[in-house]
């Protein structure tokens, strides 16, 4: 007989000359099989769905094992349902009733269970490991949360939360204590949709995103070309770029684009310089015109062209004008001469002829001369009109004409408008009332006896003794006191006033005296009918 066949910790003893189980503290039995505080014990119920009691040989004791999340109970001794606690909590029994306590490597700050740490390195993203209490616990960096640190916050829920995969790699940067979403294989950051996305401008320039479009920085001589960096130079005076894909040279103040590059290019301070096919051309301003490549003053008038041919001032006159001192004038041509011009098959009178002349022209100049002045007029396209022989933008709306009077605007408002800030809008008061806007707003001046409500002036009076005054459209009197509203008319107050033994009555107050008596002696479904006589005065009434 060997000890194997002694269970739960018994040895196998030689008596005399036999061999015998010994057994261990509170297990009986020839083999050491029977578990006392399991069969008749403390848990002799740890059976089954119970549990499992079994010997525990070092701590010579019996021991009721529990599975499937089951808790030993400390009462009833066979194991329980135990489920109150968290995630990161074991659930026990004492004194019958459920505890719950941190598991194994958690430790519990400010009413959570939390993992702990022991030095620095176990702690991520910065987070250094310091001493709570009994314990310690990661303090993390900004935007960083979880036990080790190990959340950071703008990549698991923030901006750049789809930056994983393919859209990049989000991680923290410790010295600037901010998330930061890592781009590889030439994409870039989109800075709209915070993820890597392709980006590319070509060998001679940097790509990057700004509002959400793609922008090329490019070197020294090259331009952005519908997203890729070209060649691109317009010499050291000017800028190049490409606009629609055509090379386009920004020249600075004095310089012109000349073939692709920026060179000197004059004309003045009364005019624009270009270049047209190599050579120089200058764009002068009204009243001047190009001498030797300046823009100098010139001017001929409203009736013909001003120029310069080998620096000298020029005018080329409209049909019947010559110049005259630098001027276009009117041409003046004599009786006899225009007798000479005119050839006809009759003969007639001089003086019919001047006074059918007179009769068929616009303006006749007659000092012995006979001319006919062209009057310039123009047509001008709706929403303009004419200032000085110019069109210019005049319009005071669909409800009034607009002009100009001695280069000023005026507009014509139709009836029941008035011109506002340069535009003709709704301005009525009724008869009773003088529209006009202050700072833009309308405002209605009433006769007496009228007071505005809701932009029309409407009769208000409430007598001489109290003011009137509309309320959401309804008339309302604001009686003095001793006054009382009566059918619109502010009217003295009877039941409130005093009046003398030597104070005549009259008729009015007769009556209203007479109509509070009925009240008071009948109610509002009778009248009364003693004669008026009876009253002489008030006190005698009273």
């Amino acid at each position: 007989m060997e000890d194997s066949e002694c269970q739960n910790g018994g040895t196998c003893i030689s008596k005399g000359d036999n061999k015998f189980c010994k057994c261990k503290e509170g297990v009986i039995g020839d083999k050491c099989e029977d578990i006392v505080d399991c069969s008749t014990g403390i848990y002799k119920d740890c059976i089954g769905k119970n549990g499992k009691c079994t010997y525990n040989v070092k701590e010579l004791k019996a021991e009721c094992t529990c599975t499937d999340d089951k808790k030993l109970h400390d009462v009833e001794h066979i194991c329980k349902v135990c489920e109150i606690c968290g995630e990161r909590q074991t659930c026990y029994f004492e004194e019958g009733e459920e505890r719950c306590k941190c598991k194994e490597g958690y430790a519990d700050d400010k009413g959570t269970c939390k993992q702990v740490c022991m030095e620095d390195s176990e702690c991520q993203n910065g987070g250094t490991c310091i001493s709570k209490g009994d314990n310690k616990f990661c303090k993390c960096k900004e935007g960083v949360i979880g036990d080790k640190c190990e959340d950071i916050v703008d990549c698991s829920t923030g901006i750049y939360k789809d930056c994983i995969g393919e859209n990049g790699k989000c991680t923290y940067n410790v010295k600037e204590l901010k998330a930061e979403c890592t781009c590889t294989d030439d994409k870039k950051l989109h800075d709209v949709e915070h993820i890597c996305k392709e980006c590319d401008c070509g060998t001679e320039g940097q790509c990057k995103f700004e509002e959400g479009s793609k922008k090329c920085q490019c070197k020294s001589g090259f331009a952005d070309n519908k997203g890729t960096c070209e060649k691109c130079d317009c010499g050291t005076e000017g800028q190049c770029k490409f606009e629609e894909g055509s090379k386009k040279c920004q020249c600075k103040s004095g310089f012109a684009d000349n073939m692709g590059t920026c060179e000197k290019c004059e004309c003045g301070e009364k005019g624009k310089c270009s270049f047209e096919n190599g050579a120089k051309n200058c764009q002068c301003d009204t009243g001047f015109s190009e001498d030797q490549g300046t823009c100098r003053a010139c001017d001929c008038g409203i009736n013909g062209q001003c120029s310069f041919v080998n620096g000298a001032k020029t005018c080329r006159c409209d049909t019947g004008f010559l110049e005259d001192q630098g001027t276009c004038k009117v041409k003046r041509i004599t009786e006899e001469q225009l007798l000479k011009k005119l050839v006809y098959p009759f003969s007639i009178q001089i003086d019919k002829f001047f006074k059918f002349l007179l009769q068929s022209v616009t303006v006749v100049e007659r000092e012995n001369v006979v001319s006919k002045m062209v009057q310039k007029k123009c047509e001008c396209d709706a929403g303009f009109s004419e200032d000085q022989e110019t069109c210019r933008a005049c319009n005071c709306g669909s409800n009034g004409q607009c002009s100009f009077v001695n280069g000023a605007k005026k507009c014509e408002c139709d009836a029941g408008f008035l011109e506002d800030q340069g535009t003709c809008k709704e301005c009525n008061c009724g008869e009773k009332g003088k529209c006009s806007f202050e700072n833009g707003a309308k405002k209605c001046q009433c006769e007496s006896g009228f007071l505005e409500d809701q932009g029309t002036c409407k009769a208000c009076d409430c007598g001489s003794n109290g003011q009137c005054s509309f309320v959401n459209g309804a008339k309302k009197c604001e009686c003095d006191a001793g006054f009382l509203e009566d059918q619109g008319t502010c009217k003295e107050d009877y039941t409130t006033s005093t009046v003398t033994t030597t104070q005549e009555v009259t008729s009015e107050k007769k009556l209203r005296l007479w109509k509070i008596l009925s009240l008071l002696l009948c109610g509002y479904n009778g009248s009364q009918t003693l004669p008026m006589p009876l009253w002489i005065c008030a006190n005698e009434w009273l």
